[in-house]
């Protein structure tokens, strides 16, 4: 037909293993981050390995909820940066998520935070989150 798919590898400068397991998948590609709103009560997009950021200023609590349940294996990892010099509180959606609780950002303005969870199907769980980075 007309239309074809390139697959590419850079000039490498030392020796090195790609492995492409003897499985049936997808193939997981890097795209750019989304940007959450601050202070709104976003949905995020249920689809293969997302990235969000998240930039809450000042008493800007948030409650995320998540499109659907997702496929098993898709996961989603949300950056959260501190602006302000109040707490955030952040809540993830019960109904679709299985978390450990809220996140309190703290008010120390660039403070990060990230958490990830990962679908098995039904729901999200949450399956990492780092301590606050500074």
């Amino acid at each position: 037909n007309d239309f074809e798919a390139t697959l590419a590898v850079a000039d490498v400068t030392a020796d090195r293993t790609i492995t492409i397991p003897d499985k049936t998948g997808q193939v997981q590609m890097a795209s750019a981050i989304s940007v959450i709103t601050a202070g709104a009560t976003p949905t995020l997009t249920v689809g293969l390995s997302n990235l969000y950021s998240d930039t809450p200023t000042d008493d800007q609590n948030q409650t995320i909820t998540f499109s659907g349940a997702g496929t098993a294996g898709d996961m989603i990892t949300i950056l959260f940066i501190a602006t302000g010099t109040l707490d955030e509180v952040i809540t993830f959606q019960t109904t679709l998520v299985n978390s450990v609780g809220t996140l309190t950002l703290s008010a120390t303005a660039a403070d990060r935070y990230t958490v990830t969870f990962m679908s098995d199907g039904t729901v999200w769980n949450e399956i990492a989150r780092t301590a606050v980075q500074t």
